[in-house]
C-alpha cells in the first residue's frame, strides 16, 4: 500500500536487514523458515537475481517476494519472472544499482523514481549469500504519496512567495522568547531601508510613529494572550512608519501566532506577519473625508442661501394677499424680482459647476484683446462697487494683450473675481485692477482691501465647496463654488488663477494668468441688447402649467409677438390645425402627451411646413440637448428662460406662417 511520511525500518525489518546474509546462507533460499520470515515483515521485501551481459546488468528476476510486495509495486505474480517482462520501460539505472550491489557486496540506500511503475521508492538493497549467485535482497517502501505531498507543498510555498512578491508584501517574524524580529528585504524596504535583517523589538519600534506604537503593541500582545490551539492569535492593525527622510508611510499589518512542538512541548514560538504599504489608500481616504465634509457644509450652506429668498418671497406673497397692505405694488414687485433673480443665480451656479466639472463646456475660442474683456468686466462691476462704497480702479496695460479665448467665459472669470472683491470688502474699501504682459503670458490682478484669507486656507479656496470658516469675523457665506468654477475655466484656456493674502483682515489679490496669443486681437463685437422684436412673430406656447404658459405669452405680446397658448399636447395639435405659428415653445414634462411626442407628431404631420420647435425644460445637460435634437427640436432653452435670451431667439423668426394646407 502507498505510504507517506519519513522512511523508517521497523524492528523486524532491521533485524532481517542486519542478519539476512548469514541467516539466508545458513537456512537456504527455499527454506520454509525464510518464507515465513519474509512474510512477517510489514514492509515490501523481495530477493532478486541480477542478469548480466558480460559485466553489464541488463535485467533481474524475482526469486521471491513477500505479501506486501504486490501492493507496493502494483506488479502481479512477479515471482519467477523478469522485470523487463513485467515493466518493459523500466529504467536501466535500476539494473546498474542492483548489479553493483551483487558484484561488490556493498549495501545501497537510495530514493529513486520508477517511471514505468509511476511510483517513487525508498530502497535498501544488500547482497544475499556468499556472492556465488548474483542475489540481492531489496527492502523498500512506496513513497509516492509523500513525494507528491512534498511537491505540492513546494508548489504552494512557491505560489505563496510569488503572491507575496506580486502584492509587494513585506514579511516579518517575531520570536516570542528572544524578542528578536526578523524582516525580509521587502519589509526593510517598506520601512525606509538601512536596517538590519534581525533587530530587537524595541529598535524596530523606533520607526513606528509615536502615536501609533501603543496601538501596534496592544494588537500583538492581545494576539499572543488569546492564542490557543482552537484558534485566536490573529491581529490586523494600521500604523505609520517614519522613514529616515522624515516622510510618513502607512502600513497595514496582518499576523498570526505560530505554535511549535508536540504534546506537552507544544508552545508559542513566533508571531508571523505581513505588511503592506497603504499610504496612497490613506491619502485617498483623507481626500474623500474632506470632500464629504465639504459636501455636507455645502448642502447646509445651500439650504441657508435658499431659505433667505424663499422667506422674502413668502412674506411678499403674504403682503400681496393681505387686503390692508400698505406696501405699494412696484416696491413689492421689485422685492420679488430681486429674490427670484437671486435664486436663479444660485441655481445657475450649480448647473454651471456641474457642466464644467463634467467637461461638457465647449469654449468658443477666437482672437481677443484681453484688455477689452477686462475693461468691460470692470465697468460691469462698477455699479455694485459704487453701491458698496468702494473705490474701483483699473490700470490698463501699456501694450495689447492678445489671447485666444472665449469672450463670455473670460468675462465670467473676471466677473467672479470682481464680485468676490466687492462682496468681501468692507464698505469704503478699495479694489485695484491692473493687467500686464511678460514672458510667461498675459496677467490680470484683482487686489482688494477686504477681509483677507488666513494663510492655512489659501490651498482650499479653489476646491469645490471650499471656504474658510463661515463663523470667522466678516465672513460672507456663499456656496463656495465660484472660485472652483473660475479656476477651472482659466485652466480650460491653458491658464490658471492664484490667490495671495498677507492674512486675515489684510486684503487679498487674485491673479488670472493666460497664455499670450501671437495673432492680432479681434475687434470689439459687442451686440446691442435686444429690445422689441424687429419682425412680427407668431408663437404657440404649450405648457401644462397654466401660469407659466400665460406669463410667457403675455411677455411675448408686450414685445411685439402674437402668442397663443395650449395647456396640453392634444390641444396644441388642434391649435396647429387652425393657426400656424412661426415658433412653438414646448414644455417637455407634460402628462398624457409629453413634449417629445408632440414634436414628433408635428414633424410627421406637417413635414413641409416651416416651424421652429423650441424645447422648454428644467434639464440642460448635453444628453438632454441631444435627445431634444433627435426629436426634431431646433432649440433647447432651460427654465427659467431669460427674457433677453428668448427675444434673441425669436428675433430672426417671423413672416413664415400661413394657414396649414
Amino acid at each position: 500500500m502507498r505510504g507517506a511520511g519519513r522512511f523508517c525500518i521497523d524492528h523486524q525489518a532491521s533485524h532481517i536487514v542486519q542478519e539476512s546474509p548469514h541467516a539466508l546462507a545458513a537456512a537456504g533460499l527455499d527454506s520454509a523458515a525464510f518464507h515465513a520470515l519474509a512474510d512477517a515483515i510489514d514492509q515490501a521485501f523481495c530477493v532478486i537475481e541480477v542478469i548480466f551481459d558480460g559485466d553489464r546488468a541488463i535485467d533481474y528476476r524475482f526469486v521471491t517476494v513477500n505479501h506486501v510486495f504486490e501492493a507496493q509495486t502494483g506488479l502481479h505474480q512477479a515471482q519467477g519472472r523478469n522485470m523487463r517482462d513485467l515493466a518493459p520501460g523500466h529504467e536501466a539505472h535500476w539494473f546498474e544499482i542492483y548489479g553493483e550491489v551483487a558484484l561488490r557486496g556493498h549495501p545501497r540506500r537510495f530514493v529513486e523514481q520508477a517511471r514505468a511503475l509511476d511510483r517513487w521508492f525508498e530502497v535498501y538493497a544488500f547482497r544475499v549469500g556468499d556472492g556465488v549467485r548474483p542475489l540481492v535482497g531489496v527492502l523498500f517502501r512506496d513513497i509516492t504519496a509523500r513525494r507528491e505531498a512534498e511537491a505540492a507543498l513546494r508548489k504552494t510555498e512557491t505560489q505563496a512567495q510569488l503572491a507575496v512578491a506580486i502584492a509587494r508584501l513585506g514579511t516579518f517574524r517575531q520570536d516570542t522568547e528572544t524578542g528578536l524580529v526578523y524582516m525580509d528585504a521587502r519589509m526593510r524596504e517598506l520601512r525606509g531601508g538601512g536596517e538590519a535583517e534581525v533587530m530587537p523589538l524595541a529598535e524596530t519600534l523606533q520607526r513606528v510613529h509615536p502615536d501609533d506604537r501603543p496601538r501596534l503593541l496592544q494588537a500583538v500582545e492581545t494576539a499572543i494572550a488569546t492564542a490557543d490551539e482552537s484558534g485566536g492569535g490573529g491581529f490586523e492593525v494600521d500604523y505609520r512608519i517614519l522613514w529616515p527622510d522624515g516622510s510618513e508611510h502607512w502600513h497595514a499589518a496582518n499576523g498570526q501566532v505560530e505554535f511549535e512542538g508536540e504534546g506537552r512541548r507544544r508552545h508559542q514560538a513566533n508571531v508571523l506577519g505581513t505588511a503592506l504599504d497603504i499610504t496612497v489608500r490613506k491619502q485617498a481616504e483623507a481626500i474623500l473625508r474632506e470632500a464629504d465634509a465639504r459636501k455636507d457644509e455645502f448642502l447646509a450652506t445651500l439650504a441657508h442661501e435658499l431659505r433667505n429668498p424663499l422667506a422674502t418671497i413668502h412674506n411678499a406673497l403674504q403682503l400681496q394677499a393681505a387686503a390692508a397692505t400698505r406696501m405699494d405694488a412696484p416696491r413689492l414687485q421689485a422685492m420679488l424680482d430681486r429674490q427670484v433673480e437671486h435664486m436663479m443665480r444660485l441655481i445657475d451656479e450649480l448647473m454651471e459647476v456641474s457642466r464644467i466639472t463634467r467637461g461638457v463646456i465647449e469654449l468658443k475660442v477666437e482672437p481677443l484683446d484681453f484688455a477689452d474683456v477686462l475693461r468691460n468686466a470692470v465697468e460691469a462691476a462698477r455699479p455694485a462697487a459704487i453701491q458698496a462704497g468702494h473705490v474701483l480702479t483699473l490700470q490698463p496695460a501699456d501694450t495689447p494683450l492678445p489671447v485666444l479665448g472665449d469672450a463670455v467665459r473670460l468675462a465670467q472669470i473676471l466677473g467672479n473675481l470682481l464680485a468676490n472683491a466687492v462682496r468681501y470688502t468692507d464698505p469704503g474699501g478699495r479694489i485695484d485692477v491692473h493687467a500686464w504682459r511678460d514672458a510667461a503670458g498675459i496677467h490680470a490682478a484683482v487686489a482688494d482691501t477686504g477681509i483677507g484669507i488666513p494663510p492655512g486656507h489659501l490651498g482650499r479656496l479653489f476646491a469645490l465647496f471650499g471656504q474658510f470658516d463661515k463663523n470667522a469675523p466678516r465672513s460672507q457665506g456663499g456656496l463656495g463654488i465660484g472660485l472652483a468654477t473660475t479656476r477651472k475655466l482659466a485652466q480650460m484656456h491653458g491658464g490658471d488663477v492664484q490667490a495671495a493674502s498677507p492674512g486675515l483682515g489684510l486684503g487679498s489679490t487674485f491673479t488670472v494668468s493666460l497664455p499670450a496669443s501671437d495673432g492680432p486681437a479681434a475687434a470689439d463685437d459687442a451686440k446691442s441688447r435686444p429690445g422689441s422684436l424687429p419682425n412680427p412673430v407668431r408663437v404657440l406656447v404649450v405648457d401644462d402649467n397654466r401660469d407659466a404658459a400665460d406669463s410667457v405669452a403675455m411677455l411675448l405680446d408686450m414685445y411685439g409677438a402674437t402668442a397663443t397658448v395650449a395647456y396640453d399636447g392634444a390641444s396644441a395639435l388642434e391649435a396647429l390645425a387652425q393657426w400656424w405659428p412661426d415658433v412653438v415653445l414646448l414644455d417637455l414634462g407634460m402628462p398624457s402627451m409629453d413634449g417629445y411626442e408632440v414634436a414628433t407628431r408635428i414633424r410627421q404631420t406637417w413635414r413641409d411646413r416651416p416651424v421652429m420647435l423650441v424645447a422648454l425644460t428644467g434639464w440642460g445637460q448635453a444628453a438632454d440637448r441631444d435627445r431634444t435634437r433627435a426629436h426634431g427640436f431646433d432649440a433647447h432653452l432651460v427654465k427659467p428662460v431669460g427674457l433677453e435670451a428668448l427675444l434673441a431667439l425669436l428675433a430672426n423668426c417671423g413672416g413664415a406662417a400661413s394657414p396649414p394646407k
